[in-house]
């Protein structure tokens, strides 16, 4: 599983592995969207727990996450480590092994470019994979659909890290 957080828009996407064919299915991709007009904390539970869902339903076994990239002297990027630190927590009580991704390190993995531009995190997907991304999360805007992208290939390294475990 890949979960690339935000406050607004919460990419998610999960894979699985066919080991008989040495291949991945994408099982699920979708987005959970909060708007800001109540208490954080509520936002925060509500993206928590549909995650939760999520990780009850499909049972993944390894979990990446995006790490945060923001100066923590912003309000935002407060609100944010409060949302990213509530899920490692979940994760931890719900004893599923997870790891914190840096963003360099994710585009690089996708794109052989740490500095890559989002149509070339796009381009590092197949054509076949972007059409079930797009069926499964149901997600028309392109800026939303970089969260799923970015899931996608988070979700893709999580499979490398457990395969490599196993």
């Amino acid at each position: 599983m890949g979960i690339d957080q935000s406050l607004t828009h919460t990419g998610c996407c999960i894979l699985k592995y066919d080991r008989f064919n040495n291949k991945y299915s994408i099982l699920d991709s979708f987005s959970i969207e909060t708007v800001n007009n109540g208490p954080v904390e509520v936002r925060i539970n509500y993206i928590v727990d549909k995650i939760h869902e999520k990780i009850e339903k499909y049972r993944p076994g390894f979990i990446c996450i995006e790490d945060l990239a923001f100066k923590a002297n912003s309000n935002n990027g407060r609100l944010l480590a409060g949302l990213f630190f509530t899920l490692l927590n979940r994760m931890f009580l719900l004893k599923i092994p997870y790891s914190v991704v840096n963003i360099k390190k994710l585009k690089k993995y996708a794109t052989g470019n740490g500095n890559a531009s989002k149509e070339e995190m796009f381009e590092g997907v197949s054509d076949c994979d972007i059409l079930i991304l797009k069926e499964k999360s149901r997600i028309k805007s392109i800026k939303k659909f970089e969260d799923i992208v970015d899931s996608y290939f988070l979700a893709k390294y999580a499979l490398d890290i457990y395969l490599d475990n196993k």
